[in-house]
């Protein structure tokens, strides 16, 4: 499959303002069921600002990212997991959902997509909690519906391959020896995999194609070891048939989004997480009357759904068999006769 036939590219790709847009009303949403369902008056310090999510999302990405690196998990993993939990967290906030729950049902999911596969047992040991891997397996449904199923998440990692290849093919025109050009190679694929790893924590993933976001790494790492980043963008451009000067633009803009990419202190998030205990959406809080509620009107509902299944199934073999038409009919004139006495 192709990024351009991808649902990535048809479902998970808007610009800023569509992604400011659809936080804000999932963050909305939640205050507004909280405020709705609340015994007492909520006051507005007491809710999850945007800015306070959009932190706290960005400590669990992060925190993705130190538990791929832990369990040796492939670069293209962790890229995926990220994926998911930003597409979660625009249909919902994180006081509806947990998001370090989120975050290892999206790497566990993740590492299935991607052929990678660890167990939810071994992530919760790894986390020091067995019964994770309970709630991990439980919850794991819950994601690829909200989702759409859509799981398939195309990463800058592999056009990054071919830039480093394209990379040594051009520093081979220069005036360096080979010595210098493994040197120079080398460095520039750490330097470009570790600024792509960075990019992962931005918006860059619904903003930019994976090979944009690949080659404005690349120009990134030139340029910071004063190599002619331009040439080496316009040369690139120019081979896939387009022109520098039509993504200039979109390069400078992802340089920009690495300053945006920066995972808050841990003492921060501790006041950010002691919010968000006192404010958890009753809808999804499993502890809420609320919730109880809605699971107990749900089975109830499901239960009548199946009972009138069974009942119409029944129906439906006594109409094809007169045995059995006789049968029910007896047995309905007992109960009328038993009623009437």
């Amino acid at each position: 499959m192709l990024f351009r036939n991808s649902t990535q590219r048809t479902q998970w790709m808007m610009d800023k303002e569509q992604l400011t847009c659809r936080r804000s009303d999932a963050n909305q949403k939640s205050v507004k069921a909280i405020r709705m369902n609340s015994t007492s008056d909520v006051d507005e310090t007491q809710l999850v600002t945007l800015e306070e999510e959009s932190a706290l999302q960005l400590f669990y990405q992060g925190k993705c990212q130190e538990l791929c690196r832990k369990l040796g998990l492939p670069r293209k993993v962790q890229a995926t997991s990220i994926a998911y939990i930003k597409r979660m967290y625009l249909k919902y906030s994180v006081m509806d959902h947990s998001p370090r729950l989120i975050m290892l049902t999206s790497l566990y999911l993740a590492g299935k997509t991607e052929e990678s596969y660890i167990s939810a047992e071994r992530i919760a040991e790894v986390m020091g909690e067995p019964t994770l891997e309970k709630a991990i397996l439980k919850f794991e449904t819950q994601i690829i519906q909200d989702l759409d199923f859509q799981l398939i998440v195309f990463n800058p990692y592999r056009s990054l391959e071919g830039f480093c290849i394209f990379l040594r093919d051009w520093l081979e025109e220069t005036s360096y020896d080979s010595e210098k050009i493994d040197q120079l190679s080398g460095r520039m694929k750490t330097e470009a995999y570790q600024l792509a790893d960075r990019l992962l924590l931005s918006d860059a993933v619904f903003l930019y194609p994976p090979s944009q976001c690949a080659l404005a790494m690349m120009r990134l790492a030139l340029q910071r070891e004063g190599l002619d980043a331009a040439g080496f963008v316009e040369r690139t451009c120019k081979q896939a048939g387009g022109s520098a000067v039509d993504i200039d633009a979109h390069l400078n803009h992802m340089q920009n989004l690495l300053l945006d990419a920066k995972v808050p202190s841990e003492d921060r998030l501790k006041k950010i997480d002691l919010k968000l205990k006192r404010c958890r959406n009753p809808l999804f809080d499993k502890t809420s009357e609320v919730y109880k509620k809605i699971k107990q009107e749900e089975e109830m509902r499901k239960a009548e759904r199946k009972r009138k299944k069974h009942l119409e199934r029944t129906n439906n073999n006594n109409a094809g068999n007169p045995v059995g038409q006789q049968v029910a009919g007896s047995t309905e004139g007992k109960r009328r006769r038993s009623s009437m006495d």
